[in-house]
């Protein structure tokens, strides 16, 4: 009876140290599952973002007429945020070199000067308003026939775009 209680013992002891080991290697997965989920959201923010900014992109190149929007003018605070400036800079030459006339609004603040410049100097034509003081809808009308629609991902707060949408007109 002893060795049997003894024997007992010993598989309880075995199942119970399985079971810590098992516990361990669950948190541990829990915890890498958790990682992997935001870096795929961030992965996610990061595509939807280039998305907008490719579809204001091929817009912008396809304007005939008139380009007109009201943006944030944030002053870029990353690499990627100074390429995307860069790359609408790009676009304005391009389209003033067409004649087609380029058009934004922006919040009257100082921090936003510094984008109003860089877009004035490629041939926009800026206006800053005293009215707009957190920019949550950023908006892009290309001929009066696309708008393209930029969102932050939280409102009332000075956010980058995450996600956008083209619409087309009909006429």
């Amino acid at each position: 009876m002893a060795d049997l209680t003894a024997a007992l013992l010993a598989v309880e002891l075995i199942l119970l140290v399985a079971t810590l080991v098992l516990l361990i290697q669950a948190r541990r997965e829990s915890s890498g599952r958790e990682k992997l989920l935001e870096q795929m959201a961030h992965t996610a923010r990061i595509v939807s973002r280039q998305e907008y900014f490719n579809a204001v992109h091929f817009v912008m190149q396809s304007a005939r007429n008139s380009i007109k929007g009201s943006i944030t003018g944030s002053v870029p605070s990353t690499p990627e945020q100074n390429d995307q400036v860069q790359a609408i800079i790009d676009r304005i030459s391009i389209a003033e070199k067409r004649e087609v006339k380029v058009q934004y609004i922006l919040p009257k603040s100082p921090d936003r000067l510094v984008v109003a410049n860089r877009y004035r100097e490629a041939g926009a034509d800026i206006r800053l308003h005293g009215g707009i003081i957190v920019s949550d809808l950023r908006y892009t009308v290309i001929d009066n026939a696309y708008t393209v629609l930029g969102l932050p991902s939280s409102t009332g707060e000075n956010q980058p775009t995450r996600e956008g949408y083209v619409t087309h007109l009909k006429h």
